[in-house]
C-alpha cells in the first residue's frame, strides 16, 4: 500500500518536473518591448537615478526594491506592471490555468560591471560564465521567471542562452525572461558593434512566480524558497564583489567553482535526467518494475530539453 502511494507520488513529482508550463518547456526564453510613453520616461528617470547613485564602473551595482524611495518604487512599478510583460507570459502560461505573481523581495535596479578576466576570486565572474540563478528546478509545476528590463541603450553587453541557443543585447524597454532556476545563460562584452557606449548597462531585474491556480501552496512555497536563497546569495555576493581578506577570496572561489560544477551536471547529464533515472532503478530494485518494462523506460528519450544525450541501456 505505502509504495504504491508512494511510487505513484514520485511520477507525479516527475511529470510535475516537466509540465512547467502550457507547452511542457519546449521553449521558454521569453522577450517582448514594454516601450510606449510611460515606460519611456518611467525607464529614463531610473537609469538616471542609477547612473548618479554609481560609485565604481568596474563592479556591479545593487539597488533592491524594498529599500528604494516611495519615488522609485513608483517608476520601477510602470515597468513591472506593463500589460506587454503579461501578454508575454501568455504564451506559454495559459491566463486561465495560471496565476503570475509579483516578487518584489527580489527585484532590483542593476548595473553591469566589467569582466575583471584577471580577478578570478570575485563574484562578478559570475555573470560571465554559464550559470543558472537558482536551485529549485527539483520543484514541480512552479517556474519563478527573471525579467531583465533594457534601462539604456546598451550596445555592448549580451546575454546568451547556449541551449535554445538565442542572444539579445537588453536595450531600453526590452524585456528578456528566463526562468531563475532552470535556465543556463551568461553575458559577455560585444567588440563588434559599429557604435560602442561607455555608459554601463543599466536595467531591472524583476521576478515573477508563475503557478497553476489549483497548486497556491506550492506556488507560495516556490516563493519563499526563492526568496530566501536571494537573500541568502546576495549577502554572499556583496561581500565578494571586491574581496580584500582570504576569507573573501575563499567564498569568491567557491562561487564560482560551485557554479562551474552544477552548470557542468546540469548541461551534460541533467538533473532531472538523473532523477529519473533513480526512480525507475528504485523500482527495478524493489520488484515493481520487471527488467523488461526498466530497459524500456531507459531507451526511450527523456523528454529534458536541456540535456545532450539520449540514456539508453
Amino acid at each position: 500500500m505505502f509504495e504504491n502511494i508512494f511510487y505513484s507520488c514520485s511520477i507525479v513529482w516527475l511529470v510535475g518536473l516537466f509540465a512547467i508550463d502550457s507547452g511542457w518547456g519546449s521553449d521558454r526564453v521569453l522577450s517582448t518591448n514594454i516601450t510606449d510613453r510611460e515606460t519611456e520616461k518611467a525607464t529614463e528617470k531610473i537609469k538616471r537615478w542609477a547612473i548618479q547613485h554609481m560609485k565604481n564602473n568596474k563592479i556591479s551595482h545593487h539597488w533592491w526594491y524594498l529599500e528604494l524611495s516611495a519615488e522609485v518604487k513608483t517608476w520601477v512599478d510602470v515597468c513591472t506592471l506593463s500589460s506587454k510583460i503579461k501578454s508575454m507570459f501568455a504564451s506559454i502560461f495559459v491566463p486561465l490555468l495560471y496565476n503570475v505573481d509579483i516578487i518584489p523581495e527580489m527585484n532590483e535596479i542593476y548595473i553591469s560591471g566589467e569582466d575583471r578576466m584577471n580577478e578570478y576570486m570575485q563574484s562578478d565572474r559570475v555573470f560571465y560564465i554559464p550559470h543558472i540563478d537558482g536551485p529549485f528546478l527539483w520543484i514541480p509545476f512552479v517556474s519563478v521567471y527573471r525579467c531583465m528590463i533594457g534601462l539604456n541603450e546598451n550596445t555592448k553587453i549580451v546575454t546568451h542562452f547556449p541551449i535554445p541557443k538565442k542572444c539579445q543585447k537588453v536595450q531600453q524597454g526590452d524585456v528578456l525572461a528566463f526562468d531563475f532556476n532552470r535556465e543556463i545563460h551568461y553575458i559577455s562584452v560585444c567588440t563588434e558593434s559599429k557604435k560602442i557606449s561607455h555608459e554601463p548597462r543599466v536595467a531591472l531585474k524583476i521576478h515573477y512566480c508563475i503557478y497553476p491556480k489549483c497548486m497556491y501552496w506550492l506556488g507560495m512555497g516556490m516563493y519563499s524558497l526563492n526568496v530566501m536563497y536571494n537573500r541568502t546569495m546576495r549577502d554572499v555576493f556583496l561581500e565578494t564583489i571586491q574581496p580584500d581578506t582570504y576569507v573573501s577570496r575563499l567564498k569568491g572561489s567557491i562561487v564560482v567553482i560551485a557554479t562551474h560544477s552544477y552548470v557542468f551536471i546540469e548541461r551534460n547529464i541533467g538533473y532531472r535526467n538523473i532523477l529519473y533515472i533513480l526512480l525507475f532503478h528504485r523500482m527495478l530494485q524493489t520488484s515493481y518494475i520487471s527488467k523488461p518494462a526498466f530497459s524500456i523506460m531507459m531507451i526511450l528519450p527523456v523528454v529534458y530539453r536541456y540535456s545532450q544525450y539520449v540514456f539508453s541501456f
